[in-house]
């Protein structure tokens, strides 16, 4: 698969893969990190914007798992990927964060953390800054803070399913079915680190959702909704 990078001025780099992508995210700095298939064996490649391969690693679904999930800080410097487990019949996640600086040099594989979550899947990773990730789990969110080694600092729970999420650097939304049959849907939205804010009935029929300049933005085919952070349509 080719690979084409750019920044606000043009194209600064483009390259070929070995396998086709399954997913890749790209820092500010320009450096690429890909999912690829093969076969069996599911491939994380790092690289720089000009195809310079910096690290690779294999994974199956035995070990460490199958990556749903790839996050890279805004300098490239840490990379985050959420590894689907499945131990005897049971699925989990296997959360795992690589440093390619200082910390990351000695230690196997650049990895300078990981944690396993037993029966719970975490479809998507994200950095809000360059040393602060945010796993979405099914059941919650996790915050993990570290200028070298992440560390986990708040984890907030949720009875009910998440049916979307959504942030920035400073806001973290999800969005639930309501139990209220005269209402569609509940958005929370929370701090970067981890408190309530606020809690809204939303009844849009939204095809996706997402944050900008302090406004929460609802839409569809024909349809736009703007919230407010307090709530207010």
């Amino acid at each position: 698969a080719n690979v084409f990078v750019y920044d606000a001025k043009g194209q600064i780099g483009n390259f070929q893969t070995d396998f086709p992508i399954v997913k890749a995210k790209v820092s500010s700095a320009g450096n690429v990190a890909a999912v690829l298939s093969d076969s069996d064996t599911t491939w994380i490649k790092y690289y720089t914007s000009g195809g310079s391969e910096i690290a690779a690693a294999s994974s199956t679904i035995k070990s460490p798992g199958y990556p749903t999930d790839i996050a890279l800080s805004d300098d490239g410097l840490f990379l985050a990927v959420s590894y689907l487990t499945v131990n005897e019949g049971s699925v989990g996640t296997h959360l795992a964060f690589y440093n390619f600086g200082d910390a990351g040099k000695n230690v196997t594989d650049h990895m300078v953390a990981s944690e396993d979550y037993s029966g719970t899947i975490i479809p998507e990773v994200t950095f809000v800054s360059n040393e602060e990730a945010i796993a979405f789990r099914e059941n919650g969110f996790t915050i993990y803070k570290g200028s070298s080694t992440p560390a986990k600092t708040q984890s907030v729970d949720f009875e009910d399913e998440v049916v979307s999420t959504f942030c920035d650097s400073r806001h973290l939304g999800f969005i639930f079915k309501s139990k209220d049959a005269d209402h569609k849907y509940v958005m929370k939205i929370y701090s970067i680190n981890g408190a309530l804010l606020t809690t809204t009935y939303v009844d849009v029929i939204y095809d996706t959702v997402k944050v900008c300049d302090d406004q929460v933005l609802f839409s569809n085919s024909t349809e736009l909704s703007v919230f407010s952070l307090n709530g207010i349509e």
